[in-house]
């Protein structure tokens, strides 16, 4: 793979080149390029909560349209597991 800088902040775009073997099944070539984006988990839960996750993919997307979109979230997990105790102690 090869790591490009990029305008998108909290990001890292990459591209990764397919094996020999199964390149030929792939349609867009020997090359498959990436954008992933990086959140932590408040920032992305409250993006989810807020309709606005896709809004985000989509700003990206425009920009880099024939890439593939991953997303990672930091620590998520023990976000949401800290999140159900405090709403199971303080209901409603």
């Amino acid at each position: 793979f090869r790591v490009a800088p990029n305008p998108i902040e909290r990001s890292i775009v990459w591209t990764m080149k397919i094996p020999e073997d199964i390149a030929p099944v792939f349609p867009h070539g020997p090359k498959i390029p990436y954008v992933l984006l990086v959140y932590e988990a408040e920032e992305f839960c409250n993006l989810v909560a807020n309709e606005r996750l896709l809004e985000n993919i989509s700003r990206v997307q425009d920009q880099y349209p024939s890439y593939t979109v991953c997303c990672l979230t930091n620590k998520l997990m023990s976000y949401v597991k800290k999140r159900e105790k405090q709403e199971y102690k303080n209901p409603g």
